[in-house]
């Protein structure tokens, strides 16, 4: 199985989370990210916010 993180996008399955999270947060937001996505929480802050940090703002 091939595992493809769409860094654009909200992730919209379980491995699209996972690799999300996996290919581009710090490893202490991880488990608050998958908890969050667990929870049904709307992934797309955590994304919002690393489009800004990649922006560098």
């Amino acid at each position: 199985m091939t595992i493809t993180a769409i860094a654009t996008t909200v992730p919209t399955t379980d491995a699209e989370a996972i690799a999300f999270a996996l290919d581009h947060l710090d490893a202490f937001e991880v488990a608050d990210f998958l908890a969050d996505w667990r929870e049904g929480k709307d992934p797309k802050p955590w994304l919002d916010a690393w489009h800004q940090d990649r922006q560098g703002g």
